[in-house]
Order: structure tokens, then C-alpha cells, then sequence
């Protein structure tokens, strides 16, 4: 076997200071790439220094340079990929601007895909995103594949092709890269023959010389090949009758056929190597010999056991399948592995309703199991629900009969009156099905239901793929399987869910670059409830340390002690173990505006939108007085802290919202020798940062100051409403009236009195508005309290020459002891314009037009529903408009012009390519003047969306330049449904694609000039407004959200010329539930007319 040199441009980058300096130099000018969104060093260059503590501590397979003389041009480290050991990964690539094609990349990709090979890898693996137009050709012509279902995981196979010895004579003539011949596409690959999921590859030499490889996707390895050689041929497949298999439930044909264009009879023989939970059968012979020119074929049949964990595509499009067959083929003196793997399916799956049920002692309550058929085919048998304790439930049979896709749902009274203490209570399941005449179990799952009061702790297994550890006020889940990381944290009572991944163990040194032993480990568990905690042990033994026995506890606390991780690290060998390391890593996500850090003795809080922490802190912790950081959420709803052991600390890297990476230096462990510490505790609790403080404070015996009262809801709250408006919020909305004639509305004054006090009342107006006939109005009220609160009507009505938009109004109240004053604004409309409204077509988009006097507004069911402008006639839209075309845009490999809806299931990624293919109804609306479009859709491909019907309406009020957006989910499924809904766009007013973003958080005012740095502006939720001012022209577009349970406006930096906005909701929705999201966009005169029009009303009905 040859492989190709790339000397001349690629070498080992070498651990000294030289080389750190050069390589420092080269990743600094990465920030003057476009391939890096939002900039790569985020305003910290990095130094010599940095580059030598951080790559010192990296074990990563090979690290490559490229160089052009004494200068360092580009970076490639080649690492073990996290989940498989047969795979490599590639980690940080990336070449100078100045450098750029020149071949540095390609050169490296090369030796990294050959470095793969010679390790004995079945291939490398990459990471990107669809819109990077540079770099996804160049991956394509050395050898990856754009896997479908992710965005984006690249998947080269030529180190499998290069390292298997059957082909070496073909590779010691030819260069693989020059004869690989492929077809480069901006798009995923996604090759099905005969239902099988495949990769290709062709290698074309000369004189006919010509090999033909394909892949297995499933299997992740090679499954066929084609070779003619001087004239000789040779060709072998293997292949199933289907990609996905059921656990316990029938079996897959696989089948093999060798040809020979051999001169002479070719001896072969078939060693069949099954993996864990498959059985396999070859029904003929396992060697023999094939005649010149002919072909033989040869049939197993495969299935998988019960016990095998299933693997769901949607959910999980890269893992590779371990329910696969290994054929080694002898042909002649040669011999090659060909794969074939089935995808583990669940026949039937179960899922409960509430998702994560949890029951309070003596409680009586019905709890909702679904089931739904996954296979093709129509199931039916029976269901059978018993319970584990005496008085649980009541046994219970019931009859299946399921067709393909359906659900169905049995509930299940569940009695917890015998339970005194925090514990655990089961429901067994079991599902039976009729095959071949005779009913089979096919599933056995425990239903288990933690019981709490006011105070405990629980762990559990979960029904779905998670293990549970539970309080009074948190939740947090752990992979059943590898990876065994936490995966959820959620607060029970604010219902605030932070998905992500984290306290997986990482032992150095020198540390993992991505994927480890212990990441692909499946550890001993042990569940433990105890009355001051509950616990979950994982352990296992160290195969690359020999003699390292690893324990990870993690422990529940009640009563807000947290999530505790401890561990235990144990040399039961007979050699020292030396230079010990433990690191704590993990990512979270969630908006959270405030970092709380105690450093030299003050506490430090970083609010600011560029400085979030992270490299800009010290990471020695001796700057750390104390042991603790706090995140909150705006307006102080939310605290997210973490507190480590000061023991072994040997740095700390801490960050805004995201799980901090602390280092543990542990040294030497003898033989019999152990050390035990708590690397992290994790606190999610209600209020401000010194409840994270109080914790550390109480676990160190340190006096802490009592934590200040949360701020109440308003204690005065007045509106003018229409007489049937519901309670619209605590501050004063705009007043509605129109052009043509006065308006019947209400004024209500509500106050937080226990005993009713009297207010003096005075209501003055905006300019050309009346209210009675006057300008302004006095009262007073004699009695208004908590349980009596005062309305009166008035009439108001606009002058026919008054602006859409008034302010400058206001409503004074003077009672004994306090003055409020609240800014009145009024909108004044005109129902009496003409409505137009066409429909036409372009391209392949059915395009709905309404024209209301000076503004258009226009819509597409097919453009994935979206409003896609909304302006005056004939001038500029302020979104990015590239209608009809849908193409990349920096992230996204797909982006829709103007504001688009999505829906997003909860614990899923790559949801896009399942909402684009989503089929959108569009018709008329109208609510009383309001007039636009709605448009509804039942999901069918959003994974864990399914069922959950969505309905986006696009309505403009007449006379003004305002637009509702509103969206309505209502869960159609039979089963609980947890999702994250709302609109995105990209705004350009006036063209300009960069905007001065004003907006309020934590009750101040800020505005922020983009600089190209990448940064997620999350608005206030009390104020949930923002203006986006073009930089150029000026031209105003406002943007405002009405939902203040949550986060839901968001305004952010993409980079140099990429903004965007979004509305975001996250609901969990039972059966036939619905929720409510709405928002505005006003292309307005000022800032302030945006900030006057904040208190924009949720409904118009």
C-alpha cells in the first residue's frame, strides 16, 4: 500500500515555544475568515502560552500543520471519534485566509484520512454546517459524505478502503486521490439502492483498471466492492432486504453474491462475526469454489434479540448501528470484511403522559401509557399492566390492534395512599403479539413513578432512555447508554427545562480531544435511595489505565442542595499510576444574561453582551476567594450555580449559561491507594445569585448573608380596554381607535390592597384623541382593593386627521401615600380603507397578496408558510428577501426570506429537513379590522413533533404599519408532546444588513452596535421589545413580543452582516392541548414609537 505524500505542505507540528508562537499566529488570522460565523478567537488572540498548557494536554492521535516556509498556515489535530473506536475525527481544521486555495486544506485532509488508515480505522469523521460554501466541496473531492439527518456530520470511508489489503495492489499503482472520481453536490448524500442506505466510491485507473466501492451506512462499513485489475475481475456484495430490523419481532434475508472474472476456479470461504444481540443463520455453504466467470449466492437471515437497545434515526442520524454482521471473505490468498447492519427498532414503543410522572404521597391519579406501532405492518395482541407493589394499581388486559404509524393510549389509576416516605413505585407492562397464530412478548418495560412530598429525593430508571434523579424542585437525566452523560436538568416548578450534555468523567493526563473509554463505556449502575439523598453509581474499570478503577456518584440533594458529582478514583493495580487528571466538561443550553463570579474578594457580574466569560477570566483558582459561579436569567427568575471542591482545583474556566470546565490535578495514585472528591455540584433554582452563595456557604461553614425577597408581581395595574379584553399585564397598553367613528372601552384600575383605599384619577389623552369629548379627564375612586377592583366606560375617538401612531398621553394616580404615573399611547386606525387581495404564482410557490392603502403584505403556504414581506408598495422589504430562491445563509444550509415559522421536538437537532417537508393550507383572515393570513400544518416528519398540529397567522391592522404574528400549537397526538415553537427571519431594514439593536435588559435600556463578533442578545422578558436601526439608512424596524413566562424574544449577531430575530416558545402539551404565542413588527419612525408600543396586546379576539 502507497499512500500519497503531502510533505511539501504538511508536517507535525511540533510542542515548543517556536512552533507555538506559529501556530498562534495562524489561528489569530482565522478571525479573518468567513468560514468562522461570528469571528474564531471571540476578541481573545491566542499566545504561545495558551497554545502550549491547552495542546500539552491533548491526546490526540496526530496533530498536522500546514506550512509554507518558517510560517504555520493551517491546523488539523486527528483525534478519536466520541462513540466509536473504529473511527477517527477530525478536530480543529482550519488555514489561513492569506493561504487559501492553495491546496493547504485538501493536503491536510489527505493526511489525516491516510493517518486514519494507518491506525486501522474504518474511517474519519468531520463536523460543519450547511452554508459553508468553501469548505463542503473540498470535503466532498477527499472522500466525506454529508450524512442525511444531520446538520452537518461528514463521514470519509477511504481509510477503511486504504487499509484493507484486498485492494493494496490497485493502491501501490494508483494514487487514490487522483483517481477518485466524484460528483461534488452542496447537498446531502443521501443514496438508497433497493431500500439500502449506501455511500459510494469509484476509482478509476487506466487500461480498464477500475474499482467500485460502497458502503453501508447503517454498519458504517464497506458492503460491496467492484474490482477489475489487468484485466481481471472480481466483485462481492452484501447486502440486507431491509435497513431496519425489530427487536423480537421477525427476521431480515441477508444476502451475499460473489462473481469471479478469474482465469482459473477462485477457493473462497465465509466466517460469518455477529455483534451483541443479534442472531444469524446462513442457510448455505460456508466455502468452496467459484468457476471462471461465474457468480454465486448465498442467504442468511438475521434478527435481533429482545434486550437490545433500539437506536431512532430521527432522533440519533449518526451513531452507527451495532446490531450488524461482519462476513470475513477469503477469496484466494486474500481476505476482506464486508458489513451489513439493520437499524434496531422497537415494534411497539411506550411512552407515558405526563412525560416524567411524579406523584405525591397519598395521591389518587390517572397516568396516560401510549403505544405506538412503528413497523410497517398492522399489530394486534394484547397489553398487560400489573403493578409491582400490592395496591399500585389494578391489574389490568386490554386488546392491540395498531396499524402502521398509530398510537394508542390505556390509562392507569394509580393509588399512592400506602406510601410514607419518598420512594419509587412500578407499573409492569407487557406487550404481546400475534405471529404465526401464537401471541409473542415483545416488550417488557416498568412503568416507574417517583413519589415525593414537600421534601426528597429519588433515582429511577426511566421508561424512555434516561435514568432519573429527582427532588421536590429538580429533575435531572442520565443516558441509559453510552455516552452516560446528564442530559436534562429541569426546575420543576418555573417548568425551566436546560437541555444539553455534561459530567461525563474525563481523566487525564493528557486529556481527550473528543471521544474516550470512558464516553463509550456502559458502567455498572447501582441505584441507591437514601432518606438524606438519592444516588447513582456508575463504575468501571480503566482499559488504557491499567489498574485505574473509576466510581462517579451523583447525588440528588432535597431541600436545594443540589446535583452532587462525586468521585472515587482507585489504583487496584500493581504499578503506580502517574500525572492523574480529572476535568469537568459538559454544554448547557438555556439564556441566561448574568455571570455572578467571586473573585479577589468582591464579586464580579458580567452582563455585558460581548463579555461572557470564558477565556476572559483567570482560570487559576487561587483568583477564586470562593468556590461557586452563579448564571441568571433576566429579572433574576432563574439561577443556575455550580460550586467545586477546593481540593486539587487546578483551573477554572468559567462562562455565562454554560457548565464550567474545571481541571483537577491529582497526581500519582500507589497500588491500594484512592482519592475521593465532589469535582461539581449544580444548583437550578428560583431567584437571584445569592442562593447559590447560601449553598456554598452552608457545605463550607461559612456565615452567609439572607438572600433578598424576589421582586413581586406589579402592585398597580392599570389599562383601557375593550370591555370583554381579558386582563392584558402590568403595564398600560396602546388604546385601539378608529378613524371612523368612537370607540366603547373601559377603564380598570386593579390594586395590592388587602383593605380598599381611595385614588385620585386623572386621564390625559395624546394630541387630536378624546376621551368623553375631552382632552382630559379627573375622578376619583373612592374604594379599590386586592378582591375589588374598579372599571368605568368611556368613549374615545380620533380626530379624521390624526397619525396612525399618538403618544405623549398619560394616567396619573394619587393615592394617600404614592403617585404613579403611566405613559398613555394611542393607535389610531382607518377600517374604512379598501382591502385588495390577489393570488398568483411563482415558480412553484402559490404567492397570497394583501394591499391595505400604502402597505403590502405577502405570504406563501409552500415557502414553508412564511410571511415573506411585509412593506410599503414597491419599496424594499425589511427582512432578507430572496424570493423565490431558498439558499444557504450562514449556519443554515436553507433559509426562507422574511419571517418563517418552526417547530422544533424536544431532544432533537436536526429537525429542519423535517419541517421543510411539511405540507402548509393557506387561507384569508380577518379579526374585527385586522386582515391577513393563516396557515396550518399537522406535522408528519418533526421528530417528536409528530401529530402537533401548528397554525401561523399574519395579520395587518389598517392605516398603521403594524402585523400581528401569531402561532397557535394544539397537540393532535394521542401522546404528550414537548416542543419549542415560534418565528425566525433575518432583518434588513432598509436594506442594511447590519442593524443598531436597541432594546431593554434587566430593566435598563442598551444599545448595541454590531463589530462582526458572533452574540445572542435574549431581551428582557418584563420589557419583550427591541429596534433594530439600520446602519446605513436608519430605517426603523420594531419588533415585540407579548409572552413573559419565559424568554422569547431574541436579537442576534450572526456576524459582520448577518443578523436575526426570533420568537421562541417552549410548551409541554397534552393530548388535544393548545398554547399561544404572539408578536408584532412595526416598520416605524423612532426607537421610542417601538418602546410606546411594548405593551402590544397577546389576542385580538
Amino acid at each position: 500500500m502507497t499512500y500519497r505524500s503531502t510533505d511539501s505542505k504538511v508536517r507535525d507540528f511540533e510542542l515548543n515555544r517556536e512552533d507555538a508562537a506559529r501556530l498562534a499566529e495562524c489561528l489569530n488570522s482565522f478571525d479573518d475568515s468567513d468560514s468562522w460565523p461570528g469571528g474564531f478567537t471571540r476578541g481573545n488572540p491566542f499566545t504561545a502560552e495558551r497554545i502550549l498548557d491547552d495542546w500539552s494536554k491533548s491526546n490526540s492521535m496526530r496533530v498536522l500543520v500546514a506550512y509554507s516556509g518558517d510560517k504555520i498556515v493551517g491546523h488539523c489535530n486527528i483525534a478519536d471519534a466520541e462513540l466509536d473506536p473504529e473511527a477517527a475525527y477530525v478536530g480543529l481544521l482550519g488555514v489561513d485566509p492569506e493561504f487559501q486555495k492553495q491546496g493547504f486544506g485538501r493536503d491536510l485532509l489527505i493526511e489525516a484520512a491516510q493517518t486514519a488508515a494507518r491506525a486501522g480505522k474504518r474511517r474519519i469523521d468531520l463536523h460543519t454546517w450547511g452554508g459553508n460554501l468553501k469548505a463542503v466541496p473540498l470535503y466532498k473531492k477527499t472522500g466525506y459524505n454529508w450524512v442525511p439527518g444531520t446538520q452537518v456530520l461528514m463521514e470519509s470511508h477511504i481509510p477503511g478502503i486504504l487499509g484493507s489489503h484486498f485492494f493494496g495492489e490497485f493502491f501501490d499503482r494508483y494514487d487514490w486521490y487522483d483517481v477518485m472520481k466524484v460528483d461534488i453536490r452542496q447537498e446531502v448524500d443521501d443514496f438508497v439502492e433497493e431500500g439500502i442506505g449506501i455511500f459510494k466510491y469509484r476509482f478509476e485507473g487506466e487500461n480498464g483498471d477500475l474499482l467500485l466501492v460502497t458502503v453501508d451506512r447503517e454498519a458504517k462499513g464497506i458492503n460491496s466492492f467492484d474490482l477489475t485489475f489487468d484485466g481481471k475481475r472480481i466483485a462481492a456484495s452484501l447486502s440486507p432486504s431491509a435497513h431496519v430490523g425489530y427487536i423480537g419481532l421477525g427476521e431480515t434475508e441477508v444476502k451475499l453474491v460473489i462473481e469471479s472474472g478469474q482465469e482459473s476456479e477462485l477457493k473462497y470461504s465465509i466466517k460469518p462475526n455477529v455483534s451483541v444481540s443479534v442472531q444469524f443463520s446462513l442457510e448455505g455453504k460456508k466455502n468452496g469454489e467459484i468457476r471462471p466467470d461465474s457468480v454465486i449466492s448465498e442467504k442468511g437471515t438475521m434478527s435481533i434479540e429482545i434486550g437490545a437497545t433500539p437506536l431512532n434515526r430521527e432522533m440519533n442520524a449518526w451513531e452507527k448501528t451495532k446490531t450488524q454482521v461482519e462476513f470475513v471473505l477469503q477469496l484466494g490468498e486474500k481476505t476482506i470484511s464486508l458489513f451489513c447492519g439493520i437499524l434496531p427498532v422497537e415494534p411497539i414503543s411506550i411512552s407515558s403522559g405526563p412525560l416524567a410522572p411524579c406523584m405525591s404521597r397519598g395521591e389518587v391519579r390517572r397516568i396516560d401509557v401510549g403505544f405506538t406501532n412503528n413497523t410497517d405492518d398492522e399489530l394486534s395482541g394484547e397489553i398487560r399492566v400489573s403493578p409491582v407493589q400490592d395496591g399500585v394499581c389494578d391489574p389490568l388486559t386490554a386488546d392491540l390492534k395498531l396499524k402502521k404509524s398509530n398510537s394508542i393510549g390505556v390509562q392507569i389509576q394509580v393509588d399512592t395512599s400506602g406510601i410514607t416516605s419518598p420512594s419509587v413505585i412500578g407499573v409492569n407492562v407487557e406487550v404481546y403479539v400475534h405471529e404465526k397464530k401464537n401471541l409473542k412478548l415483545i416488550l417488557r418495560k416498568r412503568v416507574n413513578i417517583p413519589v415525593i412530598g414537600a421534601s426528597g429525593a429519588v433515582a429511577y430508571v426511566g421508561l424512555g432512555d434516561y435514568i432519573w434523579l429527582e427532588t421536590e424542585s429538580f429533575r435531572a437525566s442520565l443516558n441509559k447508554n453510552p455516552p452516560m452523560s446528564v442530559r436534562l436538568f429541569e426546575h420543576k416548578v418555573l417548568g425551566t427545562l436546560l437541555d444539553g450534555w455534561g459530567l461525563l468523567p474525563d481523566i487525564g493526563y493528557p486529556f481527550a480531544d473528543t471521544g474516550n473509554e470512558w464516553d463509550r463505556k456502559k458502567f455498572n449502575v447501582e441505584i441507591r435511595n437514601n432518606p438524606e439523598c438519592a444516588e447513582l453509581e456508575l463504575s468501571a474499570e480503566s482499559i488504557d489505565r491499567p489498574g485505574l478503577y473509576l466510581t462517579v456518584i451523583f447525588r440528588a440533594h432535597p431541600g436545594g442542595g443540589g446535583l452532587e458529582q462525586r468521585v472515587i478514583l482507585e489504583n487496584r493495580g500493581k504499578e503506580p499510576l502517574k500525572n492523574l487528571g480529572y476535568k469537568v466538561r459538559g454544554w448547557l443550553g438555556y439564556p441566561l444574561n448574568k455571570l455572578y463570579v467571586p473573585l479577589n474578594g468582591d464579586v464580579y457580574c458580567l452582563d455585558s453582551l460581548d463579555w461572557r466569560g470564558g477565556r476572559q477570566l483567570p482560570i487559576n483558582p487561587e483568583f477564586f476567594h470562593e468556590s461557586w459561579i452563579a448564571s441568571v436569567e433576566q429579572d433574576n427568575r432563574m439561577v443556575l450555580g455550580f460550586i467545586w471542591d477546593s481540593d486539587y482545583v487546578d483551573q477554572v474556566r468559567a462562562g455565562r449559561g454554560r457548565m464550567p470546565r474545571v481541571e483537577y490535578r491529582i497526581g500519582d495514585l500507589t497500588p491500594g491507594e484512592s482519592v475521593e472528591f465532589s469535582p461539581i455540584r449544580m444548583l437550578i433554582t428560583d431567584g437571584p445569585w445569592r442562593k447559590v452563595r447560601q449553598l456554598w456557604c452552608r457545605l463550607n461553614g461559612r456565615p452567609s448573608v439572607p438572600d433578598l425577597a424576589m421582586d413581586a408581581r406589579s402592585d398597580v395595574e392599570v389599562e383601557i380596554v375593550s370591555k370583554d379584553t381579558r386582563h392584558v399585564g402590568a403595564r398600560t397598553p396602546p388604546v385601539f381607535v378608529d378613524k371612523d367613528g368612537s370607540r366603547e372601552l373601559e377603564f380598570r384600575l386593579r390594586v395590592l390592597q388587602k383593605n380598599p383605599i381611595s385614588v385620585d384619577v386623572s386621564v390625559e389623552m395624546p394630541s387630536g384623541i378624546k376621551i368623553d369629548g375631552k382632552s382630559k379627564v379627573s375622578f376619583t375612586v373612592d374604594e379599590v382593593g386586592f378582591e375589588k377592583p374598579f372599571s368605568r366606560p368611556f368613549k374615545i375617538e380620533a380626530n379624521e386627521d390624526s397619525s396612525w401612531f399618538q403618544s405623549g398621553g398619560s394616567i396619573c394616580l394619587e393615592f394617600a401615600s404614592r403617585v404613579v404615573h403611566e405613559p398613555l399611547t394611542v393607535v389610531v386606525y382607518d377600517s374604512g380603507l379598501s382591502v385588495e387581495r390577489t393570488r398568483f404564482k411563482v415558480e412553484q410557490y402559490n404567492v397570497f397578496k394583501t394591499i391595505v392603502g400604502n402597505y403590502e403584505l405577502v405570504a406563501s403556504p409552500e415557502h414553508r408558510a412564511g410571511l415573506i414581506r411585509f412593506n410599503l408598495a414597491g419599496e424594499t422589504s425589511p427582512f432578507l428577501d430572496t424570493f423565490p430562491d431558498v439558499g444557504p445563509f450562514v449556519w443554515w444550509d436553507r433559509f426562507h426570506s422574511g419571517v418563517s415559522p418552526y417547530l422544533v421536538g424536544y431532544d432533537t437537532w436536526a429537525w429542519e429537513q423535517g419541517f421543510s417537508k411539511e405540507k402548509w393550507t393557506m387561507k384569508e383572515a380577518q379579526v374585527g379590522p385586522w386582515v391577513g393570513y393563516s396557515a396550518t400544518m399537522k406535522s408528519k416528519y418533526v421528530p417528536n413533533a409528530k401529530g402537533v398540529q401548528l397554525q401561523a397567522r399574519y395579520l395587518t391592522l389598517p392605516g398603521t404599519p403594524l402585523v400581528q404574528l401569531q402561532m397557535r400549537v394544539t397537540n393532535k397526538a394521542r401522546l404528550w408532546r414537548r416542543v419549542l415553537f415560534g418565528f425566525r427571519g433575518v432583518p434588513r431594514p432598509g436594506g442594511d444588513k447590519r442593524s443598531i439593536v436597541h432594546t431593554v435588559q434587566d430593566g435598563k435600556k442598551v444599545t448595541y452596535r454590531p463589530l462582526g463578533n458572533e452574540t445572542e442578545v435574549f431581551v428582557s422578558t418584563d420589557e419583550p421589545w427591541g429596534a433594530l436601526e439600520g446602519i446605513n439608512k436608519g430605517e426603523i424596524l420594531g419588533v415585540v413580543a407579548t409572552d413573559t413566562s419565559q424568554t422569547s424574544l431574541s436579537l442576534n449577531i450572526q456576524g459582520e452582516n448577518a443578523q436575526t430575530i426570533g420568537f421562541r416558545k417552549w410548551v409541554t402539551l397534552s393530548p388535544s392541548q393548545t398554547s399561544l404565542m404572539t408578536g408584532y413588527l412595526v416598520l416605524a419612525e423612532s426607537v421610542s414609537q417601538v418602546e410606546d408600543l411594548r405593551q402590544l396586546p397577546i389576542s385580538l379576539e
